[in-house]
């Protein structure tokens, strides 16, 4: 992998606006099911840096839109498994952008 980095698969903060709110919700919905948003292992991937959609609007918002399918605001701490299948999903995506 080129330019690899320790990729958050939920941005860690998001640009201004519509982005930050759904980097608060996202994070939100992980600490419902124990996830460290910043520091928890299930959040931190291999992935190639600088690379188109990496951190776009879009790519956020479709994880985001996954974890309130998952259960939303409802999540509790037995929907952990369901929530680390969302977001490997989403590292495996990130990993072959190029």
């Amino acid at each position: 992998m080129v330019d690899a980095h320790a990729h958050h698969i939920l941005f860690k903060i998001g640009y201004r606006g519509q982005q930050q709110a759904l980097v608060q919700e996202g994070q939100h919905l992980l600490r419902k099911v124990s996830i460290d948003p910043l520091f928890g292992e299930e959040v931190l991937y291999w992935a190639p840096n600088r690379v188109d959609d990496q951190h776009s609007g879009a790519t956020l918002l479709i994880l985001v839109e996954d974890l309130r399918k998952a259960g939303g605001d409802d999540l509790k701490k037995k929907d952990y498994q369901t929530v680390v299948r969302i977001l490997a999903k989403h590292a495996k995506i990130a990993a072959k952008r190029e």
